[in-house]
């Protein structure tokens, strides 16, 4: 169901958080492509997370079963690449601004980082997605790793990432202050993302370490949209306060099951995990901080 909420709202309105505040390097084109992309793509995967919340895993060797879950895990991972193409390309072009930036005045688009990294993430999240989907998990991980993993790429690889770069979009315009905080927290949150989901799956003090790393950027993260929604005067406003508080309530959950991994004395099971620390990330933070800037968005339109 998570999964389901990632691809029908939080996907499409991370890409319309990226296309309205100008997040990435695209053109109207490939903005158009995108859409009518995400509608051929959204459809399928939607359909095959419904059959396997029904019929799986009673009738998972039955061929229509199969066949609606290949065609849609595989449409996804085809939007997610799609995605990860963009994601690449801002990337490459923030990298040369950079570059150009010491001999030229030209304004450094920091916005564009998180942004980008979330873009590049989001294909990892869909490649596992579609080992979900069609049963056969990467390597030796089993189908709960496997869904685990597809839901961390789909929310802090890149929710997060996105709403990271909108906040950065909205300092630079109206409070400047907070910039620096947040241009220094950018590259520590992105590799910590991937390093959660390597400590998780090879080594228990990679997690321990990441995992804090991760929570301290999203404190700052979190404190950072607090402050800027203080200044806004809409309901969006009070949407991105609620879903910075989730992200700090979602972070320390994730900081206590990881120590407990390592020490071996775990407090907080999966199953908990999922509807506690799951429920925060998703609906709590992601979903209401996209709602939150849509909002904003059309306000300041």
């Amino acid at each position: 169901m998570i999964l389901m909420l990632a691809i029908l709202l939080v996907v499409p309105l991370g890409i319309h958080v990226s296309f309205r505040a100008e997040l990435l390097t695209v053109n109207q084109r490939i903005r158009h492509i995108t859409w009518r992309l995400w509608i051929c793509c959204s459809l399928p995967a939607v359909i095959a997370t419904s059959s396997m919340l029904l019929f799986y895993p009673v009738n998972k060797e039955a061929l229509g079963y199969r066949a609606v879950s290949w065609i849609g895990g595989v449409s996804w991972f085809v939007f997610t690449l799609w995605m990860f193409v963009i994601g690449g390309t801002s990337l490459w072009h923030f990298i040369t601004t950079l570059v150009k930036n010491r001999t030229t005045t030209q304004r450094i688009p920091w916005e564009h980082l998180p942004a980008a990294g979330g873009w590049l993430f989001i294909a990892v999240g869909g490649l596992w997605f579609t080992s979900l989907i069609v049963g056969k998990p990467l390597g030796v991980y089993d189908m709960e790793f496997t869904m685990l993993t597809a839901l961390h790429f789909h929310f802090a690889g890149f929710a997060l990432p996105v709403l990271t770069g909108q906040l950065i979009h909205f300092s630079t315009k109206n409070k400047r202050a907070l910039i620096n905080v947040l241009i220094i927290t950018c590259p520590i949150m992105l590799v910590s993302i991937p390093a959660v989901g390597i400590g998780i799956a090879c080594s228990p003090t990679i997690e321990v370490v990441a995992s804090i790393s991760l929570l301290t950027c999203c404190i700052l993260m979190a404190v950072c949209q607090i402050y800027c929604a203080g200044f806004i005067k809409s309901h969006g406003g009070w949407l991105l306060s609620i879903s910075a508080t989730a992200l700090i309530a979602s972070s320390i959950m994730a900081v206590i099951y990881s120590t407990g991994e390592y020490t071996g004395n775990q407090s907080l099971s999966i199953p908990i995990m999922i509807v506690s620390h799951g429920a925060l990330n998703s609906l709590g933070f992601s979903l209401l901080g996209l709602v939150g800037w849509t909002i904003c968005q059309k306000k300041s339109k």
